[in-house]
């Protein structure tokens, strides 16, 4: 729930209901003790894994492109009608402030409102869709939040964006060291304007090397960040990847630390659509 930038298709996870385990607190609902039977909705009462759906509620539309210049950061934008949608995640080890007032360039009267669900001393803290200054947004540390821009005058996107995952069929590969080889197949597209090669690893007890990877023969190093600090890192890394690089089929080799498991690997490209 915290990377959907990441995580094209993936098997639910979140229980409505535990009937094996009901007051665990790690479904969305629990029953209500003054009730003899649990039939009806009204029988249970929402837990905080329920404010996991209250985090994306009206998240959606058309794809905007994004431009912005920090790493281990990952914002996605939608267009929906008159409303601009981003989700920010801030997987780097500091909290941010976001300004976002350029948009009134093109939309001088604004209003932002934004939705947070995190982790805060150890609690899981919600907080519903609020004002917000646009010039100050607040993301704290491995926060995904989104924000909602509400401009007065009307909506009309001049660019959109189209993004695309190629996979390797080669999964959950255990390192040695030594250079482990995948192969992905792409259509060559001429409108293909941004590439990134996106490596998903696991190592218990952290990872403090990093990633040495080439792309066609391309050699390229992909920065681990704060990786050490964890007692068991499972997360992807990316690179930006040149866009005139890529193949058809795509050779591919991945060289970590000894003990690392390369999860996956994938090619994400985004190219601009013709028509919005």
């Amino acid at each position: 729930m915290q990377r959907p930038d990441q995580i094209e298709l993936f098997v639910p996870f979140v229980f409505l209901h535990m009937p094996w385990n009901p007051i665990s607190g790690d479904a969305v609902f629990t029953p209500k003790d003054n009730r003899q039977q649990h039939l009806t909705i009204d029988d249970f009462e929402a837990t905080p894994i329920a404010n996991f759906f209250e985090l994306w509620r009206d998240f959606n539309g058309r794809r905007l492109p994004v431009t912005y210049d920090r790493e281990w950061l990952d914002v996605v934008a939608v267009h929906s009608n008159n409303k601009i949608s981003l989700a920010v995640t801030n997987m780097g080890g500091r909290q941010l402030l976001l300004d976002l007032s350029s948009i009134q360039q093109q939309y001088p009267e604004v209003s932002t409102r934004q939705t947070r669900l995190n982790y805060h001393e150890g609690d899981l803290t919600f907080q519903p869709n609020q004002p917000v200054e646009i010039n100050a947004i607040p993301v704290d540390v491995n926060e995904t939040t989104v924000i909602h821009l509400m401009p007065k005058k009307k909506v009309k996107p001049t660019q959109g964006v189209h993004q695309k995952r190629y996979y390797a069929r080669k999964t959950a590969v255990k390192s040695t060291g030594a250079p482990i080889l995948f192969q992905i197949t792409t259509p060559k597209a001429a409108s293909t304007t941004k590439a990134r090669l996106v490596i998903g690893v696991h190592r218990t007890g952290g990872l403090d090397t990093p990633l040495k990877t080439t792309i066609n023969e391309i050699p390229m190093t992909i920065d681990v960040g704060d990786a050490a600090e964890f007692t068991d890192f499972f997360a992807p890394l990316a690179v930006p990847v040149p866009p005139s690089a890529l193949q058809e089929i795509n050779t591919i080799t991945v060289m970590a630390q000894p003990g690392t498991t390369v999860a996956s690997v994938q090619l994400v490209t985004t190219s601009t659509p013709t028509s919005l």
